[in-house]
């Protein structure tokens, strides 16, 4: 599942996040790893020639690593520092976002039906940046609700209930800022031999061409967004219903 760099990265996350925070840190991560990772070789399977367009390996690499779990290592450092609740919740709003983000495109590429472009609804082949199906949308949200839930034990036990809505709806709201900085500023490519969008560099063997987007917002740092839009929305949401 992962590249040598890639590995060495996981391992030192992972060290960090139970070093400075124990199981409750560790445990939603490891389940987002483990699921996502499962999921991708699924959807290599089944959908080779969709995922030959997209930016995502079928083996991660370290900036991969760091694009969905950097901010995590962030965030249990400031907590460790300050104890603060909203840090916890803001991870686990992280973690809920690049894990919904993952399901949403390793299942919803597999979708049978054409999957539509989340800002003219327009349908679009599958593996295009923004495209969305009903597929996705509810693996994500499936996902999201798998990770959150796994922090269940670590929750105030009278705010669970608010936090875990407020995880879960970080968690999809984050995918789907994911896909909409898809369809409008990543950076996109054209393949000089085939002719078909990617956002990879090189596709069937031939360089190809940013044609659209900011040649500077690739996919990690979309991810990397992804995972802050849904830290933000979390602990927005968990603020505004835990005070009440």
């Amino acid at each position: 599942m992962l590249t040598l760099k890639g590995a060495s990265a996981q391992f030192l996350l992972g060290w960090l996040l139970f070093t400075l925070g124990g199981w409750q840190w560790t445990v939603p991560i490891l389940v987002f790893f483990l699921t996502s990772g499962a999921l991708t070789q699924y959807a290599s399977r089944k959908s080779r020639g969709v995922k030959q367009s997209l930016a995502s390996r079928d083996i991660r690499d370290a900036s991969q690593v760091l694009a969905n779990g950097g901010a995590a290592g962030l965030f249990v450092a400031l907590w460790y520092w300050s104890g603060s609740e909203l840090l916890y919740i803001a991870y686990l709003g992280g973690v809920a976002s690049v894990t919904a983000d993952t399901w949403g495109t390793e299942l919803g590429i597999t979708s049978p039906s054409a999957p539509r472009l989340i800002t003219t609804w327009s349908p679009v082949e599958p593996g295009r940046s923004g495209a969305i199906s009903p597929r996705g949308v509810t693996a994500g949200a499936i996902g999201s609700a798998i990770v959150s839930a796994s922090s269940l034990p670590w929750l105030r036990e009278e705010a669970a209930g608010i936090a875990l809505a407020s995880l879960i709806t970080g968690g999809i709201l984050g995918s789907l800022v994911d896909s909409l900085l898809g369809a409008t500023v990543q950076v996109q490519h054209l393949c000089s031999h085939c002719g078909r969008q990617t956002e990879q560099a090189q596709h069937c063997g031939h360089p190809t061409s940013p044609f659209r987007g900011r040649s500077w917002l690739g996919n990690d740092l979309v991810n990397l967004l992804c995972s802050l839009s849904g830290s933000a929305a979390a602990v927005a949401l968990y603020s505004l219903f835990a005070a009440e």
